[in-house]
């Protein structure tokens, strides 16, 4: 059962395009995000599942788990390089 999701359009200013059950979106830097959990999970050992997209769809993206708690997603946005990339819309 899905119990959070967040649509994240990194070009430009980092905006949230859509969401369930997630608060403000905290740009910590070039695909580096942070969002609150508005109902927290009950623990920190919830499972996420992040994809994304970047700019130049050439390289593919993955994600980098960093320091999420039961109420926040922290994570890092990477293309195939390992290089941080703002996603697109």
């Amino acid at each position: 059962l899905l119990k959070a999701w967040v649509r994240i359009d990194g070009t430009g200013t980092a905006a949230i395009d859509d969401s369930f059950n997630c608060g403000s979106l905290t740009d910590n830097g070039t695909g580096d995000y942070s969002v609150p959990i508005t109902n927290a999970m009950s623990s920190v050992d919830t499972y996420y599942v992040i994809e994304g997209q970047y700019v130049n769809s050439a390289n593919t993206s993955g994600t980098q788990w960093s320091n999420s708690t039961a109420s926040l997603v922290r994570f890092l946005v990477k293309d195939s390089s390992a290089t941080d990339r703002d996603p697109i819309g």
